[in-house]
């Protein structure tokens, strides 16, 4: 029962930004993992003050590097949220000979027990979010029900407005041919 998995987490073409001195950083863009589960319980959390992680690289050599989760702002509003793998990145470039063209996958090791967590976990929040979509769901047929009733009911108060101005007419002019009447019934008297 103490197995591993070995799962692909990100693929990538590097670029030339990816390779810079200076920028000594690999991006992983969000939209690109391949395996959103490879984080353990609670290290999304401690990801987001920068997490150390260790690396093998091809030669066997194990580098620690931190990795990082990014937001990066757009000109036009929107968002993308990246990974990225700072602090001795540089080094991994050199000591591999890596350039631009170059294909790196990154893997992760997953013990079955993290696994186990992770889908559980992932299962527990679809259960919850399903429970919330349907309650959600149910309140808003209530709502609906609730406005369907006030839309019939502003409909019946235009009616029996419209009806009210009618019957208000009506009598105006019953009572207009009433006085018209009693005027024709004065001149013919007199």
């Amino acid at each position: 029962m103490g197995g591993t998995e070995i799962t692909l987490v990100f693929s990538k073409v590097l670029y030339t930004t990816d390779l810079t001195k200076h920028a000594n950083r690999l991006l992983m863009p969000l939209k690109k993992i391949k395996n959103a589960c490879f984080l353990r319980e609670g290290e999304l959390q401690e990801l987001k003050a920068k997490m150390e992680v260790p690396l093998i690289q091809p030669s066997l050599e194990l580098t620690n590097l931190t990795l990082t989760l990014w937001d990066m702002s757009k000109e036009n509003g929107t968002t993308n949220y990246h990974y990225a793998l700072i602090t001795n990145w540089k080094k991994v470039v050199d000591a591999n000979q890596l350039k631009e063209g170059d294909l790196v996958q990154l893997l992760s090791k997953t013990t079955i027990l993290d696994a186990f967590v992770s889908a559980t976990t992932h299962i527990l929040n679809v259960d919850i979010k399903n429970v919330l979509y349907k309650k959600l769901e149910s309140e808003l047929q209530g709502i609906k029900d609730e406005l369907e009733i006030m839309c019939f009911t502003l409909e019946v108060m235009n009616h029996l407005r419209c009806l009210i101005k009618a019957l208000v007419m009506a009598k105006e002019e019953a009572k207009k041919m009433v006085e018209e009447e009693e005027e024709k019934v004065k001149e013919e008297s007199t």
